[in-house]
């Protein structure tokens, strides 16, 4: 993960492909060397771990499992200090983890010490229930912008701190399908294209706000989106594409707040409503890093491809 390098998929995960989608879980599992897997997953619990302690310790939220909005569940203040204090000390966790691995690898141990945080508070039902009128999709929106915003500064400092300690990693390699001089138009048309279809997977995969169900959805719609956008416009800088779950959720708390009803039972009602049933924390941990592994998997994924082409342009010279 630190450079792109040359994965071969064995035979047998070449053969879940023929599995659907209960086969993509093996793919992305034979995506990762043992190291890999060991350090993310290490990572990964440390950093819940951690988050779970801090939400504990400075009791975020109030009443555990019904107070899914750090904004809109009545303590916004203490609500953003953990929500930050568990995003920096996820970083630090993360420069360990991007130091062995790459930069965003520490970014998706981030995500799931968020998701422990996202789970202690709950789903997004008693934050409707327990409002004052459909503007808490206004506030949901705002908070899911600010800690995008939180999650994309621990990135930079992520990256400042694991560069300066890891020097080989300033330069990374890129497939040789991607496309290193794309405009910042492209860019944010790549990012556009990864909102759409990770939109869409909603609409199938989110019918109801059980936690489970907005969580798993969430990430195999973030993962999907990612699919989609490397297909329209493969990019080697993984910012283009982990970015797009945040974008998504500030879109759909508004989409909802214009044309959902529902909000005082706590069940939206409309075809927005699969688009603001997560809460925001939701959004940014499990999508982002959906979004992350989407991306790495199509990267890896691309590869073989490009080996059998050059072979076979050798051959034919």
């Amino acid at each position: 993960m630190r450079t792109f390098r040359r994965h071969k998929l064995s035979e047998s995960s070449r053969g879940s492909a023929q599995l659907g989608v209960m086969g993509v879980p093996v793919m992305v599992w034979a995506s990762f060397d043992n190291i890999e897997r060991a350090v993310l997953v290490a990572g990964s619990i440390a950093s819940a771990g951690v988050c779970l302690w801090i939400g504990g310790l400075l009791g975020v939220p109030q009443e555990p499992h019904f107070n899914g909005s750090l904004l809109a569940g009545g303590e916004a203040v203490p609500g953003l200090i953990v929500a930050a204090l568990s995003i920096a000390a996820s970083i630090i966790i993360g420069v360990v983890v991007g130091c062995l691995l790459e930069v965003e690898a520490g970014l998706l141990t981030c995500c799931m010490g968020l998701a422990t945080l996202g789970v202690r508070c709950g789903p997004i039902r008693p934050v409707l229930q327990y409002s004052h009128g459909a503007s808490v999709l206004v506030t949901l929106a705002i908070e899911d912008a600010l800690l995008a915003a939180m999650l994309v500064g621990g990135w930079f400092a992520l990256r400042r701190i694991a560069r300066r300690m890891q020097p080989a990693q300033r330069l990374q390699q890129s497939a040789p399908n991607e496309q290193t001089d794309a405009t910042l138009q492209q860019k944010i048309m790549t990012i556009g294209v990864q909102v759409v279809g990770m939109a869409l997977c909603e609409q199938i995969f989110i019918q109801t706000d059980y936690q489970a169900q907005a969580m798993a959805g969430v990430m195999i719609s973030g993962f999907a989106g990612s699919l989609v956008a490397y297909m329209y416009r493969p990019l080697s800088e993984g910012i283009w594409y982990w970015t797009g779950p945040a974008v998504l959720g500030v879109i759909g708390y508004l989409l909802a707040y214009f044309f959902c009803d529902g909000v005082a039972i706590g069940d939206l009602h409309g075809w927005a409503g699969p688009l603001a049933r997560e809460t925001p924390l939701i959004y940014i941990s499990m999508g982002t890093a959906g979004a992350l592994l989407g991306y790495w998997c199509s990267r890896r994924w691309a590869q073989p491809e490009s080996d059998e082409d050059e072979v076979a342009a050798a051959v034919n010279s």
